[in-house]
């Protein structure tokens, strides 16, 4: 296994977790915000350089291993640090690994030979989310701050997507999520753009089963004990942290079972209609404990049970869908 730090570099576990030895140290900016692993051979992967959640670092491009980490070069993809480009995700074909996106804060990136080159898609600027629709990998979702996109042209080409009912100041930032288990459906968590004390809460949660041609409000932010993103185990308070922290995973075999991050981890196992406080931020409340502030989920492959958690204070997981989270 292998985990980016934003302010840390890369790290391997070579035992399901339990422990972790730094990859490589001497890389030009200590932050990684994105790994991606030919699965075709293992010893070659790429790296996102940067801190893509809060900007503590910027990136200075993708970087390639061919011998499992242990020397790196740079692709095609090499700004200066100076630039202010931030990359917060790189996804893979599922079945040509030299096929990649990523996104960015320059828009969304594809190549089709391993980063040697590189091309800019239209239609879409700085980018937060990308996902690929599992049954068909020329069908790309993304999600920038304030919109969700799709393309159906293998990420060349994007068009805005609808979704209904937006807070008064629109969103802050969205995260987006697909699943196997209902490839034609999408789903989406917004932070909420209104200003203080609403400011970076909760700003609705969004479902398609279409494919994204219509989206509709599952779970609204208007209503009271819906701010999934607070610090209240209740969801009782006001505001969040969505322009730092807000992530999504959707179980690969169980479409209503979801899970959200942000300064806590909720969880729904109806599709969205109801949610709870899954793991809490701190110990002794009659919750499961996971530290604050989640940035990433990955389901282990090929498990519907086994999910990890990447949060301001390492990896977490859970081995029965969220019922207890060890770290």
């Amino acid at each position: 296994m292998y985990v980016g730090a934003p302010s840390a570099g890369l790290w391997r576990s070579n035992n399901g977790g339990t422990s972790w030895a730094p990859v490589n140290d001497t890389f030009a900016v200590v932050g990684v915000s994105g790994v991606a692993i030919n699965y075709l051979d293992t010893s070659i992967m790429y790296i996102a350089t940067g801190d893509g959640d809060a900007g503590d670092t910027y990136t200075v491009g993708i970087m390639k291993s061919t011998n499992s980490g242990k020397s790196w070069h740079y692709t095609a993809f090499k700004p200066s640090v100076q630039s202010g480009y931030l990359i917060r995700k790189i996804v893979m074909h599922p079945t040509n690994p030299d096929i990649m996106w990523a996104a960015t804060n320059g828009g969304i990136l594809k190549t089709t030979d391993g980063w040697a080159t590189y091309t800019v898609a239209s239609g879409i600027g700085g980018t937060f989310d990308i996902e690929l629709k599992p049954d068909d990998a020329n069908t790309v979702y993304a999600s920038t701050y304030t919109a969700v996109y799709k393309s159906t042209d293998g990420g060349a080409t994007f068009t805005a997507l609808t979704l209904p009912t937006a807070p008064t100041n629109g969103f802050l930032r969205i995260a987006i999520a697909v699943t196997p288990a209902a490839p034609n459906n999408v789903y989406a968590v917004c932070g909420r753009g209104d200003a203080a004390p609403n400011y970076a809460g909760f700003g609705g949660f969004y479902k398609s089963t279409d494919g994204g041609t219509t989206f509709f409000e599952v779970y609204n932010e208007t209503s009271a004990n819906h701010n999934v993103l607070g610090w209240s185990t209740s969801f009782s308070d006001l505001g969040g942290q969505s322009w730092y922290d807000v992530e999504i995973t959707v179980n690969p075999g169980n479409a209503n079972e979801i899970f959200i991050g942000g300064v806590n981890i909720a969880k729904s196992t109806n599709g969205g209609t109801s949610w709870t406080c899954n793991a809490y931020w701190m110990t002794g409340y009659g919750y499961q404990y996971c530290h604050a502030d989640h940035h990433a989920f990955a389901w282990l492959p090929g498990s519907t049970s086994t999910l990890f958690n990447g949060n301001d204070g390492g990896i977490f997981k859970t081995v029965n869908n969220g019922t207890a989270w060890s770290d």
